[in-house]
């Protein structure tokens, strides 16, 4: 029989070589559970990835076909990264022989990659990592993407040539006119294009200028017009263009001040309005502007208050509007604001119910509408409103079915219209709606 005092000792050993091992794995392998270390594991061998949850967050996804350049790829939700790293291959299984793209200047988790040396029509693998302290995480998951073409259709009036095919002959088809498209917008009677190369084109009635060619000659065919352009917005006679550096110009109608110059004399050659700018929305007769502050501002017409800033006096200069604004959308005499937080807000003509606040008096100041909202499209006199879930909500005049309730009656409050709806956009008469497919 082994003594008490045998056993107390074996066990006092056996505790003192098992602590001893513990603190040895310590110095080994780093903290076994200390929540302060976690982040800095996640750059030693962890997945790039800090939430699962998000990884829907990765863009391109698997089996995409891109046709805007340059395009953002989005790396992770990795907070605090120092810098990011994408290879871009073409072949899955060899990263070595690759086109490596090396970023240390990003914002946030997004990329912008100029894609023109990568051809069209061939699969492509991506994948992407992130470095904190100088630690590397692991590679992601790769993804894959296709360079695809873009080619702009164009279909109806086309009485200034407005369609650009060449003609002014009216068509109720669809025609092909340009090719390496990344955005179009279209105006009263004039159309803006931005090619791949961020070149930007212009065809259609050019009376005031809006086209920006330095003439006032209309156009049948697309005239090039800038380069280095990032977006454009085209109202009923006037054009902004915001540049890639941030910078806004603006050519066209100048009567009531639309283009923020400080004059209201009419331009045919873009003039340079104002710098870091995020984007921009022309409507018939203002313009709203969305600086990288967050800040709204608005110049041009003010009859209704659609300018919003508590007046119905017209400005020739932008003013601040409001704050912590998210984006804009302009609509003929109504403009129609999402903040940050989710909160719809709207201002000017609301003859129609198109502010969808429940009245039909118009507003200068702006009010309001809904919460939980995650994108707004102001068309000539109705808004459509996508909420969060998918949702899609209509307010205003409906006398063609634009709001697509089932009625033909105008609505000053709105009402939901469809379900698992990805994007919508409100024209002058009519609204056109993309659904998700599962």
């Amino acid at each position: 029989m082994i003594g008490n005092e045998t056993k107390v000792l074996r066990f006092l050993l056996f505790a003192f070589l098992l602590l001893s091992v513990l603190f040895a794995c310590k110095d080994i392998f780093g903290p076994l559970d200390n929540p302060a270390d976690r982040e800095s594991e996640n750059y030693q061998g962890y997945d790039t990835i800090l939430n699962k949850d998000n990884i829907e967050l990765f863009f391109p996804p698997v089996n995409s076909s891109l046709a805007g350049i340059p395009t953002k790829f989005i790396v992770s939700e990795v907070i605090n990264a120092s810098a990011y790293q994408i290879q871009i291959s073409s072949s899955q299984s060899d990263f070595v022989n690759n086109i490596l793209f090396d970023k240390s200047d990003y914002a946030s988790n997004k990329i912008d990659i100029e894609l023109q040396s990568l051809s069209r029509g061939i699969w492509y693998y991506w994948r992407a990592r992130a470095q904190q302290s100088g630690e590397w995480g692991k590679w992601t998951e790769i993804s894959s993407f296709i360079i695809a073409g873009s080619f702009l259709f164009a279909t109806g009036g086309n009485y200034d040539g407005q369609l650009g095919d060449g003609t002014t002959v009216d068509k109720s088809t669809p025609v092909e006119v340009m090719e390496d498209v990344q955005s179009v917008s279209a105006g009263e009677y004039h159309t803006m294009i931005v090619k791949n190369d961020g070149s930007l084109w212009a065809t259609g009635d050019n009376s005031y200028g809006q086209l920006g060619d330095g003439t006032t000659v209309d156009k049948s065919t697309p005239v090039e017009v800038m380069e280095d352009v990032q977006s454009v917005s085209a109202g009923g006679n006037h054009t902004m263009i915001l540049k890639n550096d941030g910078s806004l110009w603006a050519t066209g109608m100048n009567g009531d001040g639309e283009l923020g110059d400080g004059t209201t004399v009419d331009k045919s050659t873009p003039v340079k309005v104002m710098e870091d700018v995020q984007s921009v929305s022309a409507g018939g007769y203002h313009t709203m502007i969305l600086k990288n502050d967050g800040s709204l501002w608005a110049t041009g017409w003010n009859g209704y208050g659609q300018l919003g800033d508590g007046t119905t006096v017209d400005e020739s200069t932008p003013v601040e509007v409001m704050e912590d604004v998210q984006s804009v959308s302009a609509g003929w005499n109504h403009t129609m604001i999402l903040k940050n937080d989710g909160s719809l807000w709207a201002t000017g003509m609301n003859g129609d119910g198109e502010l969808g606040d429940g009245t039909t008096v118009d507003k200068s100041t702006p009010v309001k509408v809904m919460e939980d909202v995650q994108s707004v499209s102001a068309g000539m006199w109705h808004t459509m409103i996508l909420k969060n879930c998918g949702n899609l909500w209509a307010t205003g005049w409906n006398c063609y079915g634009q709001l697509g309730d089932g009625t033909y009656y105008w609505k000053s409050t709105p009402v939901k219209v469809m379900e698992d709806v990805q994007s919508v956009s409100a024209g002058e008469y009519h609204t056109m709606i993309m659904v998700l497919s599962f």
